[in-house]
């Protein structure tokens, strides 16, 4: 088990105290991180647990335990092992500790979040896998070292959307000016990391590349009820195919400036017999659709008579 700080600092925690309501997110986005740390590096074979065990007044400072439960024990037992398990004291290493950049060198070994700050939410110029466990990283004509499991959690979606979960969430309260981790018998006058508000760009997500962007297309004919019109350019319609609700762009220009001439007369329950073009595309972890009225064939209205004969 490992043991580490994490401080808040800024005028909201002056008096050493902290509201409930604001710390909770914070704490349970960071057990998030761990989590999400740990199944990119350990799998199935470790759990991992982030437990509070007292607090002490500074500013205002939580004092965590990192524990990682071996699942299968021989692998860390095993040394030479290539799927060896990382353990809490080296998780922690690779999430806190790291270099500094010293007349414009890099000395010593990056960890995730020094990394994370270094990149500024861009990518590398370039990457080189060394022969010793580590990986070279390159961008603006400066180079790191990185161990090559921080390579592995910078390229887990799950660790990264809970890093910068973790890191919004630390700074959603006004009045917190820095978030600091720290190993709890770090005898050094500096924090491990300090993380502030700029911090919070280094940590978002970066949007896919356009060769992990995987897109499909389709048009059909259908039949749509309207929920709800939208006659302001560049506003979204809210349609119900009988099942799913969702929101579409009218590309209909033809249609639109009837109904700008009053030729067509929109009321509750009118439906469209249209064409719609429905694009999904899948960025990393995220789903997104999008959907348009192409052309609308009909439009009946909801104020429809009953046939008697």
């Amino acid at each position: 088990m490992n043991t580490f700080r994490i401080g808040f600092d800024g005028p909201a925690v002056d008096n050493g105290e902290i509201d409930v309501a604001d710390l909770a997110p914070a704490l349970l986005a960071l057990g998030e991180f761990f989590e999400a740390a740990n199944r990119a590096l350990n799998k199935d074979r470790a759990d991992v647990k982030l437990k509070i065990r007292a607090t002490e007044k500074g500013s205002f400072v939580a004092l965590l335990a990192l524990d990682v439960s071996f699942i299968v024990d021989i692998l860390d037992a095993v040394a030479a092992h290539p799927e060896r398990v990382t353990a809490a004291n080296d998780l922690m290493d690779l999430v806190i500790k790291g270099g500094k950049i010293v007349g414009g060198a890099a000395v010593g070994t990056y960890g995730f979040f020094k990394t994370l700050k270094w990149l500024k939410g861009k990518r590398p110029d370039s990457a080189v896998q060394n022969d010793d466990g580590t990986t070279s990283l390159t961008k603006d004509g400066t180079t790191i070292i990185v161990d090559q499991r921080t390579i592995v959690l910078l390229e887990d979606i799950a660790t990264r959307e809970a890093t910068e979960k973790f890191v919004r969430t630390s700074f959603r309260q006004q009045g917190i000016k820095t978030v600091t981790l720290d190993e709890e018998d770090g005898q050094d006058d500096e924090p491990d990391l300090t993380l502030t508000k700029a911090d919070i760009g280094s940590a978002t997500v970066p949007e896919p590349s356009e060769d992990e962007i995987t897109e499909t297309s389709d048009t059909r004919e259908a039949l749509l009820k309207i929920v709800s019109a939208q006659f302001a350019e560049g506003y979204l319609w809210r349609f119900t195919d009988g099942t799913n609700t969702f929101t579409a762009s009218m590309d209909d220009v033809d249609f639109v400036k009837r109904l700008d001439n009053s030729e067509i007369v929109l009321s509750k329950n009118d439906t469209l017999r249209c064409v719609i073009e429905e694009t999904q595309q899948l960025a990393g972890n995220r789903l997104k659709t999008d959907t348009k009225i192409i052309h609308v064939k009909d439009h009946i209205s909801g104020a429809r008579q009953l046939r008697l004969l």
